[in-house]
């Protein structure tokens, strides 16, 4: 039988490649040592977002309260059965017209009454005042003949509510205005009386501390 015979290396061949073996190794080793390793950039600080407080509905203003309107009842008598329906109507026109042109008052139109029927009604009301008024003449009681259109004037009376005191009260005359006086007669009467009617409603309007209408008469 026939043995291989082991190829020969030589000592010193063996000994240089074990070498450099050992040198590679270390090579590598200085290498990954002298390496640095890369820095890591920081995390981002997590930043919570404050949470705004929950808007509250904005509720709406409420609506100022308006000053009670001022309320008048306007109420007429005739003097006798001879008084003119016709002539006293034209006062009542005219303070009517004038009052509800006014600011912070309303006025109404009542019925025929004497002033003591007037004064219940001021009375038992919490809020009304009557203005309660009567178209007199001079010529009254001097002769049973017709009256002069122009000898009438208003006498009146404003009585508070609740109380019934007056809290105004007079006469208002016929007023002739301009340099040419008005020609006697209904006519002109009618327009004296409802403009006496117009100055009556300045005077209730002055009683109770109200601006008087823009326009004038």
């Amino acid at each position: 039988m026939h043995l291989k015979k082991k190829p020969f290396i030589p000592a010193g061949l063996s000994l240089f490649f074990c070498f450099s073996i050992l040198i590679f190794f270390a090579s590598q080793a200085n290498a990954q040592s002298g390496r640095r390793l890369p820095k890591l950039s920081p995390k981002p600080t997590e930043t919570t977002t404050p949470k705004e407080p929950p808007v509250e509905e904005s509720k709406p203003a409420k609506p100022q309260e308006k000053a009670p309107l001022v309320s008048v009842l306007v109420v007429y008598q005739l003097y006798n059965v001879m008084s003119s329906q016709y002539l006293t109507n034209a006062v009542l026109d005219g303070c009517l017209e004038r009052l509800q042109k006014a600011i912070g008052l309303t006025a109404r139109f009542g019925k025929e009454m004497n002033r003591k029927e007037a004064s219940d009604i001021a009375q038992k009301s919490s809020d009304t005042y009557v203005l309660w008024l009567q178209l007199e003449s001079e010529s009254f009681g001097q002769d049973t003949g017709r009256n002069s259109a122009q000898s009438y004037y208003v006498n009146y009376v404003l009585y508070t509510p609740g109380t019934a005191k007056s809290k105004s009260s007079g006469h208002v005359y016929q007023r002739q205005r301009g340099v040419n006086p008005l020609p006697q007669g209904d006519i002109s009467a009618e327009y004296a009386l409802k403009r006496a009617g117009r100055e009556l409603a300045d005077r209730v309007l002055g009683a109770l501390n109200l601006p008087l209408p823009p326009d004038r008469y």
